[in-house]
């Protein structure tokens, strides 16, 4: 059996894409901004990318949105 952790949807107003899924009976967490750290300071840096969750019984669906001109964001293609 293969098994999905997540599966990713990109688009422009992640409101927007929560209140989709809610009206398709989904609950979906608040939108959180995605963080890295630094890897010589340790300091904690945005992903410019802000996602919320629809959690299912087994793994989620990330509902994304960029922030600011990230056209070198590895989703940008997607959005």
């Amino acid at each position: 059996m293969i098994r999905i952790d997540h599966v990713g949807l990109v688009g422009h107003d992640v409101a927007a894409m929560q209140s989709s899924f809610e009206r398709l009976g989904f609950i979906t967490t608040p939108p959180k901004l995605l963080m890295q750290a630094d890897p010589k300071t340790g300091e904690r840096q945005s992903l410019q990318q802000l996602c919320s969750h629809a959690v299912l019984e087994q793994g989620y669906v990330e509902l994304s949105t960029l922030e600011g001109e990230g056209q070198q964001h590895p989703v940008s293609a997607y959005a």
